[in-house]
């Protein structure tokens, strides 16, 4: 980028540094340098990214907020802008902190976050990127989840490592790099996306951080609130966006006007997968020309499929079946671009010569590109399309049967799935064959298979009831013509042989006459494919002008018989570009709809050895030329985080190639060593960073590692199955049970994707402690890369009937729980620190109504009532209740109290009382007259059952609990509050100490949860 665009702003801060800080020689002018050139490094990357930047060195950390305010007071509600602040800090609790007699209390970074105007619901205030690279954090980073951040704030906070706080600006030199390598094309991001997604840009710099130093990165949005991920900002452009200057990255076989649908396609319905096979060129087309309507022939089989799916009682399902390359894809493109209501006006060019098409569908339409995808994608992809909600094939049917008309369901390339028969059994017989109340079926099904005896029934049921069209039955003469046709359209587009007639005809002519075997019925290998390449060879050679017509017919008799033969071809004569045939091997390795050049990058060298050592990896620029060079054997779409995936177009290259490496015996266990380098940015286990995994990992991993013998390593890691792709998890529980690893419980939360990830991850750990794993369950808390749970779950213990009363008594360094069942009156004391009983003793009370905690010559204990009236005292440590005998009639409280639980509390100066109501809601009250001031509405789903007030460094907050077995933290007047805890069972008490230890009732269970620091540093006493 040139210049500064308008609106981009950013402020980069560099602290100031004190000379206690180390105790190297000159600690102050090493630190003071090196801060200043991190500074000037980012600022000069997001110059290049468009930014206007200002910078300040030697900042005081008491005056970063008065920085950070000054400059958003200057900013326009539509500006973007980042603020990065870098430098050495000092171990300290609960924030990040700069220097402990510097900073205000509480640290910097909160006093910045909870400042106006940052700390603003106004939607006017710009969005704001925070970069916060500081050494010596490891001990705050569970201060900063979701609910922590300002409204319309990002933020990207490096750490040092667990054990180590780091040089100071490794995540600046990251995200620095990271910035050039965008600019430089080499992030490969998709050229329909005006800006590079966030959290793309994250991975890069996770990535980036683990083969440099294993630093944490925390990245944090809305998105982490539950907000939708493209409320993102467009911080960062995307210089190979379409609409801006360069137009270097258009795709050579997809028209401008077509991208803007790539953008908003459904996944599974892979629209530029429809349109490229509709365009029947989609190999041939010229550079800067876009995709060209060039599909000819098949009369017959257009007509037959265009009548059934005009036909709305149109029954049986109909199969479009042939040999490899025979243009099964090309004929159902056509369709599919012609009837499908968003891609017809689009494509039009592409259908429009067509001898016969169908009319639009209007409703209930839904295609889907089944190669290498599972049957929960395959559901879910058409469920999608069609309005509805289904993820298996059951929800499916169901779904469709609800529907007034029959939908319609194209599905290609069925032979190119891993289980294609079980889609075929669950899925497309019973659409096909099931009937609704009025007879007619579920939905009408077009599938384009070869003929594989496994996919027999679906055959035998279009040729006995349906629709089958053989494209390998054609007769050879037609087919003769047909191919003819097709090459002559093909060159006649072309600049060199628009106007050469005879020397196209006779190409055209002996090309097909050599390519269709008229003494035989069948053909292996497709004649449309294999022309079109033959006649885009002819285009590059050069002699379009000087050929003659005898010279034509020659190169049209040396056409190869089959794909890979002109594959073998192409590669033997470009032999100076050593990385085509390893980066093409490694693309025939590729699972699902591609892989990703980072990923590409990674294991090319793989295929490129003899058997020695491996040479390094391939530059982004190679990798990027080699693409170019294969570009008319690759198929590209755009993979979620916005990169773009490639693939061999045809299956039949991909298994050639892999099938001739394997063959060559270099790497016998190949499958091993891929997956190590695919594993080689993550770390090492057991502490792998999967945020810095491509989806295509995360999507592909498992069945990668199952083909290595590698599948319980996997299975053992619960930071993978937390993140596994939705596709692959009915995959993984089908082969995990009845193998050892991490207990059922837990990996039943851990793949459960019905919550959010935070609350899967408290979920299995509260499994784990209930399995009796407290490390597994410290483990998934407070992860070793990521923000850590904003409350720890510390312990957990069975007590039935479970307490409707908890009161915490902290006494010295420890903390004892009584707890009360006010129903069975039976009641108990915890140690707080492990949940164990501590033993009590005492008259038998049965009819014990409440507990409260009170101060008694300032040590905290618990005030027991009876059912008459009578009190006791609990002491931290004594194990009989005390008599207390019955309170003085001055000390009760007269009227009635709050219908649901409640707490007093001190806010904005007056006495409240926070009150949990029957809907759900938490509302903060005058306690002297009743007057509502603030309230929080539905929280909860269910009533409000239980609720403690409680002071911190922003001011009183109040956690609540509620009978959908949730626990909120609300902060009145400040935010909108934010499910911290989800539990199996109903809430029924807890409480909280000032320590941040929150013990909760739920189910049968008491269970222990610590906020604050990690809670593995806080066990260690690190950080």
């Amino acid at each position: 980028m040139d210049s500064p665009a308008r609106g981009r702003r950013a402020l980069c801060i560099g602290l100031e540094t004190n000379d206690h800080e180390s105790g190297s020689p000159d600690p102050r002018g090493v630190s003071r340098h090196l801060t200043a050139e991190r500074v000037r490094d980012l600022a000069d990357a997001l110059t290049g990214a468009g930014y206007g930047c200002a910078t300040r060195l030697d900042v005081p950390g008491r005056w970063v907020a008065d920085e950070v305010l000054d400059f958003l007071e200057r900013r326009r509600s539509d500006d973007l802008c980042v603020i990065y602040v870098t430098g050495h800090g000092t171990p300290g609790p609960g924030s990040l902190r700069p220097d402990a007699h510097d900073a205000p209390e509480g640290g910097w970074l909160d006093h910045v976050l909870s400042a106006a105007p940052l700390d603003s619901p106004d939607a006017f205030r710009p969005p704001v990127l925070l970069v916060i690279d500081t050494c010596h954090a490891p001990g705050s980073t569970s201060r900063w989840h979701p609910h922590h951040l300002p409204p319309h704030t990002w933020l990207i906070l490096g750490t040092g490592g667990r054990h180590d706080p780091g040089p100071v600006g490794t995540l600046s030199r990251r995200i620095a790099s990271t910035l050039r390598r965008l600019g430089d094309g080499a992030l490969d991001v998709d050229p329909a996306l005006p800006a590079v997604p966030l959290h793309m840009l994250a991975s890069e710099v996770r990535r980036e951080t683990v083969y440099d130093t294993g630093e944490k990165v925390i990245v944090l949005g809305p998105s982490d609130r539950g907000s939708p991920e493209d409320d993102t900002p467009p911080f960062f452009p995307n210089p190979a966006y379409l609409g801006g200057r360069r137009h270097s990255r258009l795709s050579r076989t997809t028209a401008p006007g077509v991208l803007p649908f790539l953008e908003d396609a459904d996944g599974g319905l892979d629209h530029q997968h429809f349109m490229e096979r509709a365009s029947g060129t989609s190999a041939v087309a010229e550079h800067g020309r876009g995709v060209l309507g060039r599909f000819t022939g098949r009369r017959r089989e257009l007509a037959a499929l265009s009548d059934w799916l005009d036909d709305p009682g149109a029954r049986g399902p109909a199969v479009v079946t042939g040999a490899p390359g025979a243009g099964k894809s090309a004929l159902l493109g056509v369709l599919v671009c012609a009837a499908h209501p968003e891609l017809r006006e689009a494509s039009r060019d592409l259908w429009q010569r067509a001898y016969r098409t169908p009319r639009p569908v209007r409703t209930g339409f839904a295609a889907v590109h089944a190669r290498q995808r599972g049957l929960s994608e395959i559901c879910a992809s058409l469920a999608r399309q069609l309005g509805v909600t289904a993820q298996d094939p059951r929800q499916f049917l169901k779904a469709a049967k609800g529907m007034r008309v029959p939908p319609v369901i194209v599905v290609d390339a069925l032979d190119e799935m891993a289980k294609g028969t079980d889609v075929m059994n669950r899925l497309l017989l019973p659409l096909s064959l099931e009937g609704r109340d009025d007879g007619r079926p579920l939905a009408r099904v077009l599938v384009a298979t070869r003929h594989y005896p496994e996919f027999g029934p679906l055959i035998d049921a279009a040729a006995g009831g349906g629709l089958l069209v053989d494209l390998d039955r054609i007769p050879p003469d037609e087919l003769a013509d047909d191919v003819a046709e097709y090459v002559t359209e093909i060159l006649r587009t072309t600049r060199g042989f628009r106007h050469r007639g005879s020397v196209v005809h006779t190409f055209a002519r002996v090309l097909a006459a050599t390519l269709v075997d008229r003494g035989s019925p069948q053909s292996v290998w497709g004649a449309f494919l294999v022309a079109g390449l033959w006649a885009r060879t002819l285009v590059n050679s050069g002699f379009d002008t000087a050929m003659t017509a005898d010279e034509a017919a020659e190169a049209a008799h040396r056409v190869p018989r089959s794909l890979t033969e002109l594959l073998e071809l192409e590669l033997r004569s470009q032999p100076e570009l050593f990385w085509l045939r390893p980066v093409l091997t490694a693309l025939g390795t590729a699972h699902g709809q591609g892989m990703p050049t980072s990923v590409l990058r990674r294991i090319a060298p793989l295929f490129a050895g003899d058997g020695g050592p491996l040479p390094s990896a391939p530059s982004s620029a190679t990798v990027k030329e080699t693409l170019g060079a294969a570009r008319f054997y690759l198929r590209t779409v755009t993979d979620t985080n916005g990169t773009l995936l490639y693939r061999l177009f045809h299956q039949s290259i991909a298994n050639h190639l892999v099938d001739d490496f394997e063959q060559s015996g270099r790497f016998p266990s190949w499958r091993q060593v891929l997956l190590d380098r695919l594993f080689a940015p993550l770390g090492s286990p057991p502490t792998r960073n999967w945020d810095a995994a491509e989806p295509y990992v995360l999507r592909h991993v498992m069945a990668l590692a199952r083909e290595a013998g590698r599948e319980q390593e996997l299975f053992d890691d619960p930071e993978f199955l937390i993140r596994a792709d939705p596709g692959s998890l009915d995959g993984l529980r089908s082969a995990r049970s009845g193998s050892p690893g991490l207990p059922p419980p837990v990996l039943e939360r851990l793949l459960d994707r019905r919550a959010p990830l935070h609350e899967r991850r408290m979920a299995a750990s509260l499994a784990a402690l209930r399995a009796g794993d407290p490390e597994l369950a410290h483990r998934l808390a407070s992860p070793v890369h990521g923000a850590p749970l904003p409350w720890i779950p510390w312990w957990t213990t069975p007590f039935s009937p479970p307490p409707d009363r908890i009161v915490a008594l902290p006494s010295g360094h420890r903390t004892e729980l009584f707890v009360l069942d006010t129903g069975s009156g039976r009641y108990g004391a915890l140690e707080g620190h492990t949940g164990r009983m501590a033993e009590t003793e005492g008259p038998d009370l049965p009819d014990l109504v409440d507990a409260e905690r009170i101060s008694l010559a300032g040590r905290a204990v618990a005030l027991v009532t009876d059912g008459a009236g009578h009190q006791w005292i609990h002491q931290p440590g004594t194990p009989r209740l005390i008599d207390a005998g019955w309170p003085s009639a001055s000390s009760r409280l007269s009227g009635a109290g709050p219908a649901g639980p409640s707490a007093r509390a001190l806010f904005d100066g007056r006495l409240v009382v926070c009150v949990g109501t029957r809907d759900g809601s938490v509302i903060v009250e005058d306690a002297l007259d009743g007057h509502r001031i603030v309230g929080r509405e539905g929280a909860h789903d269910g009533p409000v059952t239980a609720l403690v007030a409680r002071y911190d460094a922003s001011g009183l907050s109040v956690l609540s609990g509620g009978e959908d077995g949730s626990v909120w933290s609300w902060r009145p007047g400040r935010d909108r509050g934010e499910r911290v805890v989800l539990l199996d069972g109903p809430v029924r008490a807890l409480d909280i100490t000032a320590d941040d230890e929150l013990f909760v009732s739920s189910g049968q269970r008491v269970s222990a949860f610590r906020g604050g620091l990690p809670a593995a540093e806080d066990r260690t006493g690190e950080g």
